[in-house]
């Protein structure tokens, strides 16, 4: 789904007329943003009530887990689907809020767990590979606050306890050939390159602050020059953000099937098809927009 073709410093505006006097002293934090939040649910009352019922089905799946604490793939699959299960939910409390480049860093969070997930529901033996992949982080972080330490951790790290670690790390690291899996890694094991080219690559956009996504916090008259900051919630984009966290929590609910009792295929498959009649609708609407 694309945004529609339209300025998004209009787009930006518009929102901003209904609350910019609403946010000028605790800003998200006031109480004015509940009357926000409400309007917002209501003019997008479709898309809140599938979030929820994803969210309800993705809770009946997490009571559902069966997982044998001795099978290090099962552990996996569990706590990442629960740190899916709880990012996508703190998406949703965001998206409800205006807070939209806060609802993006989390759905980038949310795909940096799908992607490990999944590589682990299609190949078992992948989950002590990447269990093991985080000894190479424990020792790149030794190493980095060796050269680079604050005073506090001086004392740590010249404990002898410290120096026993960092050795074992290292001979175990060499001795199993061991590598920390970059993002893009975990993303081709998991069959999904294709939503780190595209979704995870904007997203990362949001994460690093860079110059072209910052636009969004300027509001433009019709030469181009910045009038103001846009300090209030907005609701432009709220429907790729939401529709973004949907599928992707799909996908996780998916791929613990195998841990589940449940019917999860057929209950994904019926959410999917409610996913989709919404994202068809809207591409019908902006198509028919001038």
């Amino acid at each position: 789904m694309h945004p529609r073709a339209v300025s998004p410093h209009l787009a930006v505006t518009h929102a901003l007329e209904l609350t910019h006097t609403l946010m000028a002293e605790q800003g998200f934090l006031g109480k004015e943003i509940d009357d926000w939040k409400a309007e917002c649910r209501r003019r997008h009352v479709q898309w809140f009530q599938l979030a929820e019922d994803v969210n309800a089905f993705g809770m009946d799946a997490l009571e559902a887990l069966s997982v044998h604490n001795r099978l290090i793939n099962e552990v996996l699959l569990a706590a990442l689907y629960l740190r899916t299960l709880h990012t996508f939910q703190a998406t949703v409390l965001l998206a409800e809020r205006g807070m939209l480049t806060q609802g993006r860093m989390l759905v980038r969070s949310m795909l940096d767990a799908i992607f490990p997930l999944v590589a682990i529901a299609k190949d078992e033996n992948f989950a002590k590979e990447y269990a093991e992949s985080h000894k190479v982080q424990q020792l790149r972080f030794l190493k980095n606050a060796q050269n680079l330490g604050p005073p506090l951790l001086d004392r740590r790290l010249k404990d002898p306890e410290t120096k026993r670690l960092f050795d074992e790390l290292n001979r175990e690291i060499k001795g199993k050939r061991l590598k920390e899996f970059q993002t893009k890694e975990l993303a081709q094991k998991a069959g999904l390159e294709n939503w780190y080219l595209t979704v995870y690559a904007i997203h990362c956009g949001t994460v690093h602050s860079r110059a072209g996504d910052l636009e969004e916090y300027l509001v433009l008259n019709d030469k181009n020059e910045i009038k103001e900051l846009a300090t209030g919630p907005t609701d432009s984009g709220l429907k790729e953000l939401v529709m973004a966290a949907i599928q992707t929590m799909l996908m996780g609910i998916e791929h613990v099937d195998s841990l589940c009792k449940l019917e999860l295929l057929t209950c994904v498959g019926k959410l999917q098809v409610r996913l989709d009649t919404l994202v068809q609708a809207e591409l019908i609407q902006q198509q028919s927009d001038p």
